[in-house]
C-alpha cells in the first residue's frame, strides 16, 4: 500500500494506491464467479421459496462468502462498502430471510 500527498493550490491532496495486478484481479473473478454459483446452487431446487432458516444455512453462508470476498478485495470507499451492504440485504431478502434486528452503529 503506498500513501501520497501532494501540495495542490487549494490544499493537500491525499491518495491510497494499493497493489492490484492483473494476477490478483483473476484470482478474485474466479472467487466471485464460484460464490455467486454456490449461491444459485444452494438455492435452486428444494430450498427456493422455503422460509425455514435451518433450510437456508447454506444459502445463508453462500450470501457471507460473497459478502465476504467483496470486502476483502481492496480498501473500500464509503460508496462501494454501502453498495455491498445492500447487495447483502437483497440477496437475503430474495431468499426469503430478513434481518430480525436493527443495525446500530455510532456515527
Amino acid at each position: 500500500m503506498c500513501f501520497s500527498f501532494f501540495k495542490g493550490e487549494n490544499g493537500f491532496d491525499f491518495g491510497i494506491r494499493t497493489p492490484c495486478t492483473p494476477s490478483r484481479w483473476e484470482d478474485f473473478e474466479v472467487e466471485m464467479t464460484s460464490a455467486w454459483e454456490a449461491l444459485c446452487d444452494a438455492y435452486c431446487g428444494e430450498n427456493y421459496g422455503s422460509t425455514d432458516f435451518d433450510v437456508l444455512e447454506s444459502v445463508r453462508g453462500a450470501i457471507l462468502r460473497m459478502t465476504y470476498y467483496w470486502y476483502n478485495f481492496m480498501p473500500l470507499a464509503r460508496g462501494s462498502a454501502v453498495v455491498g451492504f445492500v447487495v447483502l440485504l437483497g440477496q437475503l431478502l430474495a431468499a426469503n430471510m430478513e434481518l430480525q434486528k436493527a443495525c446500530t452503529c455510532i456515527v
